[in-house]
């Protein structure tokens, strides 16, 4: 049946089997109902003779009982009826008269049945199968007298014969419709035929087509179908046939864009092996750079990083990052520096930028903000999220970069925990746009770059770790002391006008804070202390460090006297304006008192011959000067600065109050 012809074959037949099936129950139900029917009627008409013979016997004891009981006999003898049965309500049967060695039917009659011809009813059917006569159809009369009850007349008559008639009619049925199924099996194979020809010979065309062959084949006639079908077949192949040469070009295209694809792949495997072996700040941004430099043709290339201000640590930017930019210049303006304009309002002073060789972040052709409103805009942490800047969106972004610029892109430059560490700027000459090609490429590339930025902050972060004070993240006792040696060594150099300024400080009273409020709020104001030294200690060149308790310190390079001066003023001016909040809606207020000393305080200091000169004494002493400065601010009632000097007196006791 896996043919078309055979299926349709298969279901006329199914077809004409099932009505037969029907038509069968049909006739069988409606036979049995009208053969049931006719039986009834004549049981009926049979106890309507018999019922004044019975009512007489059952009412006078008629001496006619034994005519009519051998009426009676002769009419079952010759299967008119099973049987005949008169009874009064006690069950004593007059008809048939003898009932020795007889199994008399009338006691069989339930209750039920007394019961329907004591309320009236007439008679009562019911089919019954009997041992002695076999399946028969009974009908029980009543014999009444004046709503009495005198007994009843039960007759039955065998089913066997009905039956018999019916399954002779459902025979007969049954094979006239095996002969018409006979009569139109054949015309329906040979119409199927018919119908089925072209179907099968689209088929077979459909199944041995070859491309040399010609649109001809598909020339086949027949209904409506089928033609519209052929049709369309010879228009796909005359499309198909066409447009051949197209298909050529766009596998070819494919297969180059697969190659291009696996290239990508493998550009992709490279960069994030070449950037994974780096875990400095600097070489990860020299990789950075030479990979996109290498897949994108553009003027410049910017990799700009959030970092410390020594460029040893990758820092996540904060959203603070404008308010620590202002408090920058503002330091700045308050040592005497003028206040720069034009290209110099870029200044900022926390991010590395490398564009084939360090430069000064002055000199990035954009704004912060436009930084900014790029990484706002990869609020899913999506690695392929970047923005091209051109003459379509220029307007947004004309009051945020330099005016040589007209054309660039901006591309996020984050690890993927979700760190924003900075951006990757791209600048077009002119007008000139981006290659989209190349532009994904370089997209792809951001996610391995992630992961190698990831590496470099978690091995500066662990670094800093192993470097800093765990509370404050300021430099610890041992790594102060080792920053304040190199800045030493550098002011130390033959011909060198640099100078090198330590600033200590103490918290005020902080004792009395940590007994008086508890502390974890004496914690509070060291981690604010150390919070205000970041903002305002943010040079190159300088440090913060904490060497224990409330004690803090600033090693100022290549600075002088009036910085470190305006630097303690300004941080003092800060702590004046802290408040810090306890429970309660409660607030207290804090002071810190502060020496300086500098190296070198005199010409002399550095006239000593390199084998004499001791940098770890001249730490002490160094240090030690300006212990004895802020011990002199402690004592001549705190809240202030004091700077060490020799011109003042001739020994270490003589301080200048400043």
């Amino acid at each position: 049946m896996n043919s078309l012809r055979g299926r349709v074959c298969f279901a006329s037949v199914v077809g004409l089997l099932a009505f037969g099936f029907i038509w069968s129950v049909i006739i069988y139900f409606r036979e049995s109902h009208e053969k049931m029917e006719s039986v009834k009627r004549e049981l009926r008409r049979s106890a309507n003779f018999v019922r004044p013979q019975a009512y007489q016997i059952l009412r006078f004891k008629d001496k006619n009982a034994l005519m009519l009981d051998q009426v009676v006999d002769s009419i079952v003898k010759r299967e008119d009826l099973a049987y005949l049965e008169i009874a009064d309500t006690k069950g004593n049967v007059y008809i048939p008269m003898d009932v020795s060695g007889r199994k008399t039917h009338v006691n069989s009659i339930n209750m039920s049945g007394w019961g329907n011809i004591a309320l009236g009813q007439d008679y009562v059917f019911r089919e019954v199968d009997y041992g002695d006569v076999g399946k028969v159809l009974e009908g029980a009369f009543g014999i009444v007298e004046n709503d009495m009850v005198l007994g009843c007349l039960v007759m039955g008559i065998s089913t066997n014969a009905i039956y018999h008639s019916i399954y002779l009619s459902l025979s007969l049925t049954l094979g006239i419709l095996l002969l018409l199924m006979l009569l139109i099996g054949v015309p329906a194979w040979i119409y199927a035929r018919r119908v089925t020809e072209p179907v099968l010979a689209l088929s077979l065309a459909m199944e041995t087509y070859k491309e040399t062959d010609p649109i001809e084949k598909f020339d086949i006639r027949g209904p409506r179908e089928v033609t519209f079908l052929s049709s369309q077949m010879k228009h796909l192949l005359v499309t198909i046939r066409s447009n051949e040469e197209v298909m050529k070009n766009t596998i070819a295209k494919k297969t180059d864009s697969l190659r291009k694809t696996k290239e990508e792949i493998n550009d992709v495997l490279t960069a994030f092996r070449r950037i994974s072996r780096v875990v400095r700040l600097t070489d990860a941004a020299k990789n950075i750079y030479d990979i996109i430099r290498s897949r994108i043709t553009c003027r410049q290339v910017y990799v700009v990083l959030s970092a410390s201000l020594d460029h040893d640590e990758l820092v996540p930017i904060e959203n603070n990052i404008f308010e620590e930019y202002e408090m920058w210049n503002y330091n700045r303006n308050k040592a005497g520096q003028h206040e720069e304009t034009g290209a110099d309002r870029f200044v900022w002073p926390h991010f590395y930028v490398y564009s084939g060789v360090e430069i000064d972040s002055l000199k990035l052709p954009i704004k912060p903000e436009a930084i900014i409103k790029v990484l706002n805009k990869d609020n899913n942490n999506d690695f392929r999220n970047f923005e091209v800047v051109g003459d379509s969106n220029f307007y947004e972004y004309k009051d945020l970069v330099s005016e040589h610029i007209r054309n660039f892109a901006l591309l996020p430059l984050r690890s993927a925990t979700g760190q924003r560490f900075g951006v990757l700027l791209l600048v077009m000459s002119g007008k000139t746009s981006f290659d989209r090609e190349e532009l994904e490429m370089v997209q792809n590339l951001m996610e391995p770059i992630g992961g190698a930025l990831d590496t470099v902050y978690l091995y500066t972060k662990n670094e800093k770790l192993a470097t800093s004070d765990s509370m404050t993240g300021l430099l610890n006792r041992e790594n102060i002391r080792l920053r304040l040696m190199d800045a030493l060594k550098l002011a130390h150099r033959p011909n060198t006008t640099q100078f090198v300024y330590v600033i200590t400080f103490d918290i005020d009273n902080f004792k009395k804070i940590n007994d008086s409020v508890g502390h974890l709020v004496g914690d509070k104001v060291i981690k604010t202390f150390a919070g205000i030294l970041k903002r305002f200690v943010r040079r190159i060149g300088d440090y913060v460090g904490r060497p224990g308790g409330e004690e803090f310190l600033v090693v100022l390079g290549n600075s002088t006297e009036e910085v470190a001066v305006l630097t303690a003023e300004n941080i003092r001016e800060a702590v004046h304006s802290t408040v810090i909040k306890i429970k309660n809606q409660e607030a207290i207020r804090f002071t810190v008192s502060m020496g300086i000393a500098g190296y070198p305080i005199l010409a002399d200091d550095t006239d000593q011959e390199p084998s004499d000169w001791n940098v770890s004494a001249i730490v002490d002493d160094v240090q030690d000067r300006a212990d004895k400065a802020l011990y002199y601010s402690k004592g001549h009632g705190k809240d202030r600065a004091t700077v060490w000097s020799k011109k003042m007196g001739p020994d270490d006791s003589i301080f200048v109050i400043k």
